[in-house]
């Protein structure tokens, strides 16, 4: 007898799911029967509830659901192996991402308008807006963009070669696996390209950059 073949949810390439992808990427896990996007409690609460909820559900049509883990830490999960087998088809690996070695996916390079989507899911889940003090002569203040992976990982590479594609001017610091914009035109159209979702990248920015002066 024929045994039944598996169901897979049939979802449809776009914008929305390159972003996805890409939260996946940065703070998901996979297994054969649920998927997870986790969060710190007191910095991503907002952005998981009002963001990445309603992406979910428009994007696969299932309302994940909002839980606590820990005392620091909140995560969303979705038990649907259905999606779980969509998402692996599409360039997810099951279970850990550095052993398994996830990488954005082809498709996803492939279009510019997927690039600029899961970046901003790879940003607000595993990326920073950060900056320091200018030194004199050059005073005021510096914001930088940084995507810092675990040791092991190759997408700060993928990160690296998607920002040339998009001609940007990214800077890989190998000692750390981390990939930089630095330069204070490619932050401005970064933030007015990519549009962060989560709020904190823009306060971060907001406080951060500045002219030299």
């Amino acid at each position: 007898m024929k045994e039944p073949e598996e169901t897979v949810l049939k979802l449809n390439r776009t914008t929305d799911l390159a972003e996805l992808i890409g939260i996946c990427l940065g703070d998901g896990h996979l297994s054969r029967y649920y998927f997870a996007i986790f969060g710190d409690k007191t910095k991503d609460t907002t952005y998981l509830q009002y963001h990445v909820k309603p992406l979910i559900h428009s994007t696969l049509g299932i309302t994940p659901k909002f839980k606590t883990n820990r005392p620091d830490e909140n995560f969303l999960v979705v038990n649907s192996a259905a999606g779980t087998r969509a998402l692996n088809r599409l360039g997810l690996p099951y279970g850990d991402k550095i052993a398994n070695h996830a990488r954005i996916p082809k498709w996803i390079l492939l279009r510019k308008s997927f690039l600029v989507a899961c970046l901003r899911g790879l940003l607000d889940t595993d990326g920073c807006v950060y900056g320091f003090k200018r030194s004199p002569p050059a005073r005021g203040s510096k914001a930088i963009i940084s995507f810092e992976f675990g040791s092991g990982s190759h997408i700060s590479e993928d990160v690296y070669n998607a920002l040339l594609k998009l001609h940007y001017n990214p800077r890989m610091m190998k000692h750390k696996n981390e990939c930089r914009l630095t330069m204070n035109k490619d932050i401005e159209r970064f933030m007015t390209q990519i549009k962060p979702a989560h709020n904190k990248h823009h306060n971060n920015y907001a406080r951060w950059h500045g002219p030299v002066v």
